[in-house]
């Protein structure tokens, strides 16, 4: 078993719900077996605990669909947090993030994401967002 510890990067005062604000481009990569799926689309954080997306879904084998979702995230100080979503096509996802940020700057200028809602599973979900 792997025990890490999430640590944000050039995060110049403590982390908080404001260091998470606006819209970041995401990419996902969802690791199934044998088929290749992803997820591409904008995540918009308001700076307090809420969370929209819109993002179009590539599942192996039959075509794209886009959803939309809304939830709820949490920044702790070090920068790392958590972010659940629901979603229009009726599947929810639970992810830890860290944060990264240049020095002086007022949001973060990325996150990286680990979807964690099923723990028993061998699929890894995990993507990048951008500030944009």
């Amino acid at each position: 078993m792997w025990a890490w510890t999430a640590t944000s990067i050039n995060l110049s005062a403590p982390a908080t719900a404001v260091k998470l604000k606006g819209t970041y481009s995401v990419l996902m990569n969802l690791g199934t077996s044998g088929a290749g799926e992803g997820a591409l689309g904008t995540i918009v954080f308001d700076g307090k605990s809420k969370v929209t997306c819109v993002l179009v879904v590539r599942t192996g084998g039959s075509g794209s669909a886009t959803v939309t979702g809304t939830g709820t995230y949490s920044v702790n100080s070090d920068g790392s947090g958590s972010m659940s979503l629901a979603l229009s096509n009726g599947t929810t996802g639970d992810f830890d993030f860290v944060m990264n940020s240049a020095p002086g700057t007022s949001v973060a200028k990325g996150i990286q994401l680990l979807e964690v809602d099923n723990p028993s599973s061998t699929m890894v979900n995990n993507g990048n967002a951008v500030y944009e």
